[in-house]
């Protein structure tokens, strides 16, 4: 086996070892995969149209979307408790109709 071939598998194995441990790809984990695939040497398609620099941007910047979003998904249920009194009577009135 050539050297080059050996990096691969091993950066191969060590970006399958890190997206194991971790569930969901973050913007830390996507930084460490485009890390280790420059220290491999995989030589990327000529085709390719975004280099590294733009991948971590975008993944920064679905990143922190995501977790606006996610905090204002717990202020909605924080600020509209007659939203849940609501849905819980639905139900309620829900099981009601089924029963007869």
């Amino acid at each position: 086996m050539s050297i080059f071939v050996e990096k691969k598998e091993i950066a191969i194995s060590k970006i399958c070892k890190l997206l194991n441990q971790t569930p969901s790809n973050s913007y830390e984990t996507i930084r460490q995969i485009l890390i280790l695939r420059n220290q491999s040497n995989i030589k990327t398609s000529k085709k390719r149209k975004y280099n590294d620099e733009f991948i971590l941007q975008r993944a920064e910047f679905y990143w922190n979307i995501n977790i606006i979003k996610k905090k204002n998904r717990k202020k909605k249920k924080i600020k509209n408790p007659q939203r849940l009194i609501r849905q819980t009577l639905k139900i309620n009135s829900d099981d009601r109709v089924r029963s007869f």
